[in-house]
């Protein structure tokens, strides 16, 4: 008894600065009001952007806008968004709504992420005001507000789930910590389904919430039940005692990772389509899977058995059914969509490889990820690129030279800071750091170490990815702003004085300006609108082009010019405008003259012909039936008096009809998209 009360003394958090008001107890009314005012400011701190979206408009935001218009006719009700069998359609159906009630534009699609960028800095006030003060609290949400560019552009840009990723992640923090403590109250089986459902809703709505999935896997095991793991395989007086306890953890960890990569990796240079790589590929492929197979199951089982988490979690499963049958609620949308799939109702839409890349070769990880740090941490003015590279649309002009060389020139200067703040947290946590690492600790961990636990994970699990062909996509760093509000704004208490208001007003005053040149370069129509304008004015109903184009036109439209798309990466609108094109019509193609390369492959290693040269070759073929009628801005329209056969391949994911002469395709024969394509950078 007397060793759990030092223990337990031993874990109460650090004592709060001077200007800290006390945490209190219970949440309060007050509270209430509280997070729901800050859900109002963070809505209206982004209206001048929201206003401006369609500046920042690229293919996969007008999914977004597509699946909505869709949804709010009633034509179709997507289950993932689409082409994609990875995420779940939370946000076209919300955006649905929004288009229902104030019609279809950028701005009103937007509107669905930035309500869901709402309830995160909400949550933001409610998780640290409960995990140390309103002030804390106050300063989280204030962060999450005037953040760096690349959570300022993420938190209103429709792209299917990373923006609910954020509003999901911090209120599962919050739970979860809240449920495991020694003295908490009983769940009810009510409260039980409840949190197995929002515990299990993350992986429904992006595969990124393994991030948040391995950090509290980390923290329940080592942090948590830590001492529980200490007493059971009698580790007292071992070298995780001593100083040199984190590198042997990091040692330890590191020899995981290896083991798995050795068994298994992903790896696109080989086979694009199937790009796992099995016991170093030194083995023929009926020996390789099975054996690759079975080691990460010894691996991760071994890993498992020791550490006692398996047979936890087991428990916590048995004892708590609500929880377990929470949980399996959330793969009601995975069974359905299999079961449409068998019965033919649906094509079966590509996923994505989610493992991980081997260690030795995330050098391009390493290169991309620091070189994000400006945008993501920083002020740097390059925050657009975060949403637009690979995407097929040109970059927003500089508007204001002299601001952008002035927060290029502050932006090393930002990140520096932020860092600074994250190691003065680290360090005053430096006693609960030592419990977590030397299995002491058998109460919830401190919130501060909890969330830096959690940037831990996003940092290793990008250097990990491989889901894109390159490896680039600074993207998946955006769930970093899921921990780091907080961090910030703990380590700004924590400072005397005067270094708080100086760091106050440097950080609060970089960051502002970084939106205000946002406001500035996005203030632009999407270069693709005077294009969409020209072809209703011809009375154009459908077109073929590369996917930016075909999408975005066919968004900025509002449906009325639909499109195929020509190559695609992901096939995501199918044949959902092939009515468009009348049998024995010309065809009108698309071809932007800027785009030399499908979006998300490296231009030496696509597997197709652009549209482009496809045209021209088809125009030597058929002199006088493939020929350019018009330009506008950087794009060529077409006319092309061919079948759609000639045009477009079986690759492309479009049946055709059966008789030789039919110019077009069978409008009533059932969509099969291919398996065959190429990975995008998604």
């Amino acid at each position: 008894m007397a060793s759990r009360l030092a223990v337990a003394s031993s874990l109460v958090p650090r004592k709060l600065s001077p200007r800290e008001s006390s945490p209190a107890s219970s949440w309060s009314r007050g509270d209430t009001v509280r997070s729901i005012l800050w859900f109002g400011t963070a809505v209206l701190a982004r209206a001048p952007l929201l206003a401006r979206v369609e500046g920042v408009l690229d293919h996969d935001q007008s999914i977004v806008g597509l699946m909505a218009l869709d949804v709010a006719a009633g034509r179709r009700w997507p289950i993932f968004f689409d082409g994609q069998r990875y995420m779940g359609a939370i946000e076209p159906y919300v955006a649905a709504l929004l288009v229902k009630l104030f019609g279809h534009s950028p701005s009103v699609v937007a509107m669905a992420p930035l309500l869901f960028f709402g309830l995160f800095v909400a949550a933001q006030y409610a998780v640290w005001r409960t995990w140390s003060s309103r002030a804390t609290g106050h300063g989280a949400a204030l962060v999450a507000v005037l953040g760096a560019p690349m959570l300022v552009l993420w938190s209103m840009v429709p792209r299917g789930g990373y923006v609910e990723l954020l509003a999901w992640g911090v209120p599962v923090l919050g739970v979860y910590r809240s449920v495991t403590r020694s003295n908490r109250v009983g769940l009810s089986a009510g409260q039980q389904a409840g949190w197995g459902l929002l515990l299990a809703l993350g992986y429904f709505v992006n595969p990124l919430s393994i991030i948040v999935y391995l950090t509290l896997a980390v923290d329940w095991t080592v942090g948590r039940h830590g001492a529980d793991l200490r007493s059971q395989r009698k580790l007292q007086g071992t070298l995780i005692d001593g100083r040199l306890a984190p590198l042997i953890w990091c040692l330890v960890g590191l020899g995981t990772v290896l083991a798995l990569a050795f068994f298994c990796h992903v790896d696109f240079r080989g086979n694009r389509l199937a790009p796992y790589v099995f016991c170093m590929g030194w083995l023929p492929a009926r020996w390789g899977l099975p054996l690759g197979t079975a080691g990460i199951a010894m691996v991760l089982g071994g890993a498992l058995l020791w550490s006692g988490a398996g047979l936890r979690a087991c428990r916590l499963l048995l004892s708590h059914p609500g929880l377990a049958l929470g949980a399996l609620g959330d793969l009601f949308p995975f069974a359905a969509y299999n079961v449409l799939v068998l019965a033919g109702l649906l094509p079966l839409a590509r996923s994505m490889p989610i493992w991980i890349r081997a260690p030795w070769d995330i050098g391009v990880n390493v290169r991309n990820g620091f070189s994000a740090l400006g945008v993501l941490l920083g002020c740097d003015p390059n925050g657009p690129a975060s949403v637009l590279v690979g995407q097929g649309v040109e970059l927003p002009p500089v508007v204001w030279p002299g601001l952008v060389h002035l927060l290029s020139w502050l932006s090393p200067a930002v990140v520096g800071a932020v860092f600074a703040l994250l190691g003065s947290v680290a360090w005053a946590d430096r006693e609960a750091w030592r419990r977590f690492w030397s299995l002491r600790g058998d109460l919830p961990t401190p919130g501060t170490v909890l969330a830096l636990l959690g940037l831990a994970v996003t940092a290793l699990l990008y250097l990990l990815q491989a889901t894109s062909p390159n490896s680039s996509s600074i993207r998946y760093l955006v769930p970093a702003w899921i921990f780091l509000p907080g961090l910030v704004a703990s380590a700004l208490r924590l400072l005397p004085r005067g270094a708080y208001r100086m760091a106050t007003v440097f950080l609060l005053a970089a960051w502002p300006l970084a939106q205000v040149n946002l406001w500035a370069e996005l203030d632009r129509t999407a270069p693709m609108r005077p294009l969409v304008e020209a072809l209703e004015r011809r009375g154009v109903q459908g077109i073929i082009a590369e996917t930016p184009v075909a999408l975005i036109v066919a968004n900025l439209s509002h449906g009325r010019v639909g499109a195929l798309e020509y190559a695609p990466n992901w096939p995501r609108l199918g044949n959902r405008y092939l009515g468009r094109f009348a049998p024995a019509a010309t065809v009108t193609c698309v071809v932007d003259t800027r785009l030399t390369w499908s979006p998300g492959e490296h231009p030496t290693t696509a597997l197709r012909p652009n549209l482009g040269p496809r045209l021209h070759e088809l125009a030597e073929r058929y002199p006088g039936r493939v020929r350019v009628v018009s330009r506008v801005a950087q794009f060529e329209v077409w006319d092309v008096a061919l079948p759609l056969r000639e045009i477009l391949l079986e690759e492309d994911g479009i049946p055709f009809s059966a008789g030789p002469d039919s110019a077009n395709l069978s409008a009533d024969l059932r969509t099969r998209h291919s398996s065959r394509g190429r990975v995008s950078h998604r």
